[in-house]
């Protein structure tokens, strides 16, 4: 990968903390991106593609999206927007297929967290060309401090894992589409509105999402109780220490682990959200 220039990582900051976003960044090479899609095309000796369980932190799994996670350049970006003791708490391959009534609905990131109050980003990174006709991902301007009330999404259609939807939709008039080419990525606060429309176009639109939570304090366990993380600059807390580089473990522990970060993250959003509508009522029959 070339390197980011610190100008860019600047600039990038200051529209993540002023406007709760920023696009496009060039994030890695094409020869990267030949190799991220083509472990998602098949991988190892029978060519298996893979799976949607695969998908799901498949940086604990397969090298190449480990290197991308730790790379310097997303290790730049997080760091000037979260500190240097920011982790990467999860990932996912996001494929919007060609021609779906597949969509994302309108929402927060920080919705279904559990973020107990801590700054925290996802950087979008595009595999293939993500545009207004393929569903590119839309912000709405302007990084709220607060979440707004979200619902159960009604229609079958959202690509959201907790089916989570805005209870109010946003001005759509206002909204930004952010393109980007291979390679290219895009950065937004867990508190900025965002979504995307279905796909028109005849060819799918493939992301690696990386989702960074800044641990402040040291208290990270506590938001995150004992989900498998990755470390992102080394720091030494105890979350540093769960989860290993797939290529510094066998092929069985590998998958063990990966299964392991799974299995805990749903169970961590699951909660999170069971506790957010709890709060949420309270605070409506107050």
């Amino acid at each position: 990968m070339s390197s980011i220039q610190i100008s860019a990582i600047e600039k990038a900051a200051n529209e993540v903390n002023t406007q709760g976003y920023s696009f496009p960044l060039q994030l890695v090479d094409q020869h990267n991106v030949a190799e991220l899609t083509n472990l998602l095309e098949g991988y190892g000796s029978g060519r298996k593609p893979m799976t949607s369980l695969q998908k799901r932190n498949p940086h604990i799994l397969f090298q190449p999206f480990w290197d991308v996670v730790s790379h310097p350049n997303v290790l730049k970006i997080v760091d000037h927007i979260l500190g240097p003791d920011a982790i990467c708490f999860a990932t996912s391959i996001i494929d919007k297929p060609a021609d779906k009534t597949s969509h994302v609905a309108w929402h927060q990131d920080a919705t279904y967290w559990g973020l107990g109050g801590r700054r925290a980003i996802t950087i979008w990174l595009a595999l293939t060309p993500s545009t207004a006709e393929n569903g590119a991902v839309q912000v709405v301007p302007g990084r709220h401090n607060k979440l707004l009330d979200h619902e159960t999404c009604r229609t079958a259609a959202n690509m959201l894992g907790l089916n989570e939807v805005l209870s109010v939709s946003p001005d759509e008039t206002r909204t930004v589409t952010m393109t980007l080419r291979p390679g290219e990525a895009s950065v937004h606060d867990s508190l900025t509105v965002h979504g995307s429309d279905r796909n028109r176009s005849a060819l799918n639109r493939v992301g690696f999402s990386m989702r960074f939570v800044s641990s402040a304090e040291h208290e990270t366990g506590a938001m995150l109780g004992d989900l498998i993380c990755s470390p992102v600059t080394g720091v030494d807390n105890t979350l540093a220490a769960h989860a290993s580089a797939p290529d510094n473990q066998t092929p069985e522990q590998a998958k063990a682990c990966h299964q392991e970060s799974v299995r805990r993250l749903g169970k961590h959003l699951m909660q999170s959200k069971q506790t957010y509508h709890l709060t949420r009522t309270a605070e409506t029959t107050w």
